[in-house]
């Protein structure tokens, strides 16, 4: 019998199947990791404009819990019911090509200031996005 726990985490990070989000083979490791890391701060920034030049129009966004996001907005909008403030400080990131993107891992620890105005800082996180044609298609939080 299958370990359950194997088969939910294939499912959850099987690359989406869009034609029109196909691989574009000409990018780089570095490349990919470079439009994760730069996504990241424009999003801790809050220049959602800027952002969405690194993401696909149809890109998912999943958060704990099951939480989808369709949009930037929705995403800024949901950490809003969450923190004032939110950062995410990166200690490393890894990428692989796959068949129908690039993988890029990024990994670090959350600090921010919750909305009671607690701070808090030293959560660990790990972001898992998948690059087709330089841009970000999904993003699993």
């Amino acid at each position: 019998m299958a370990d359950p726990a194997r088969i939910v985490t294939h499912d959850l990070h099987r690359p989406l199947q869009r034609p029109d989000m196909l691989l574009d083979r000409s990018i780089s490791r570095d490349a990919a990791i470079e439009i994760a890391r730069r996504y990241l701060v424009l999003m801790e920034q809050r220049d959602v404009d800027c952002a969405s030049q690194l993401v696909h129009r149809d890109a998912i966004f999943t958060f704990p819990g099951g939480a989808a996001r369709r949009s930037l907005q929705e995403i800024v909008d949901g950490s809003a019911t969450r923190y004032q403030h939110i950062g995410k400080t990166i200690e490393a990131c890894d990428a692989c090509v796959e068949d129908e993107c690039t993988i890029v891992y990024v990994r670090g620890t959350l600090h921010g200031r919750w909305l009671n105005g607690s701070s808090f800082t030293g959560i660990r996180f790990v972001d898992r996005f998948e690059i087709r044609n330089g841009l970000i298609g999904r993003q699993d939080v």
